[in-house]
């Protein structure tokens, strides 16, 4: 099972354009299909998909002229010869939505990430994990009666992409970044045709465009479960629940982070990415940094440590922002971020932070292990 790889049957058809072509040109293929694939000349160069889009309109107008070049990916080539557990690990570590499958230097088709799911539910590669295993908690909550400049500000000062909205203590919904900028977004980051709408943030109640009676699944639910909801309803996260409380959040990367450890497909419970040319040579060290923290949290705390994720982001001018995930055999997991000068400084930060963290959930009642922590106002 190994060295099982991704039949050309499963590939969906590939839309390939010009790095120079304008980008209004490729957005009717972004909201059919998902993803474009970008050449430059007879070269794979990229891939653009609605994740690409909607980073870019978070942090910059869309110029409907500007080419595609602006907001193309790089992401790791699908071959023949490509084992199944490479692809998971492509796919955790670009966070893209598709990959394109290239056979005598030529783009054949798209493995999109649902196609992925499903091949990895007929392999049987899920079997024994649950839920509880790979979900991120405790998930961050915001009262149905906020406005959305506070959910983002929410957002914003906790790093995260959703908020569950609580009325009176009681679950009611979800409202997620993506939902805000795509419906909210300032007039002059929008495409023309949409500048026509209302933005009103500081006047717009959560309660009235959250989204509501969200896919929630049971934490002692098995992950084949859980990705059958993801494909099913074609959606990427889940609200994990115990006794209908939300305790945390489930995603396709907590999914693939896990399968990645119970596989251990570089062999050993350290997955690191995002180095550059000018951190490769931190990468030992930094691994053993990781090392020596799972040793203390096994031997000190007594707690056996799944594996750990770290992904780095060059900032430039020798700021990094790293993002970390530490999974727990029975507690779940923790996840978090830190930004600095010096990479070895930031992860130094980083570990002594997770550290921190580690202490106040073991100091917890084992019955409020997992709770649900409110944005601060």
């Amino acid at each position: 099972m190994a060295e099982q790889t991704v039949p050309e049957e499963l590939l969906s058809k590939a839309s390939v354009f010009d790095v120079k072509t304008p980008v209004y040109k490729i957005m009717p293929i972004i909201d059919e299909r998902g993803t474009a694939v970008i050449t430059k000349g007879d070269e794979f160069y990229g891939i653009v998909d609605f994740r690409a889009m909607y980073r870019s309109k978070q942090s910059a107008s869309i110029k409907r002229n500007a080419t595609v070049e602006r907001y193309a990916v790089r992401t790791p080539k699908i071959t023949a010869s490509t084992p199944l557990d490479d692809v998971i690990s492509y796919f955790y570590k670009s966070q893209s939505t598709a990959m394109p499958y290239v056979s005598r230097g030529l783009v054949r088709g798209v493995l999109d990430r649902y196609t992925l799911l499903k091949m990895l539910l007929s392999v049987g590669y899920m079997r024994g994990i649950n839920v509880q295993d790979v979900m991120t908690s405790p998930v961050l909550a915001i009262e149905a009666d906020a406005n959305i400049s506070q959910a983002r500000a929410a957002m914003a000062r906790n790093r995260l992409n959703r908020l569950v909205v609580l009325d009176n203590d009681k679950f009611v919904g979800l409202i997620t970044n993506h939902d805000i900028v795509m419906r909210y977004t300032k007039p002059q980051e929008r495409l023309p045709e949409m500048k026509t709408k209302v933005y009103t943030p500081t006047n717009v109640p959560i309660k009235s465009v959250m989204e509501s009676n969200p896919a929630t699944i049971d934490y002692t639910a098995g992950i084949e479960e859980c990705v059958r909801n993801f494909i099913e309803r074609r959606i990427s996260s889940l609200i994990v629940t115990k006794k209908s409380k939300p305790i945390g959040v489930v995603t396709i990367s907590d999914v693939l982070a896990g399968l990645m450890s119970r596989r251990r497909i570089e062999g050993n419970r350290i997955i690191l990415s995002g180095f550059n040319a000018k951190s490769y040579d931190y990468e030992d060290e930094i691994r053993e940094m990781v090392r020596e923290f799972m040793d203390k949290m096994e031997k000190l705390q007594m707690l056996k440590v799944s594996y750990v994720t770290l992904k780095i982001k060059d900032l430039k001018n020798n700021r990094y922002e790293v993002k970390m995930r530490v999974a727990f055999e029975r507690q779940g997991a923790i996840a978090m971020d830190h930004t600095s000068f010096l990479l070895d400084r930031t992860v130094a930060e980083l570990l002594d932070k997770a550290k921190r963290e580690v202490l106040k959930m073991k100091d917890k009642e084992s019955a409020s292990r997992y709770t649900t922590k409110f944005a601060e106002e």
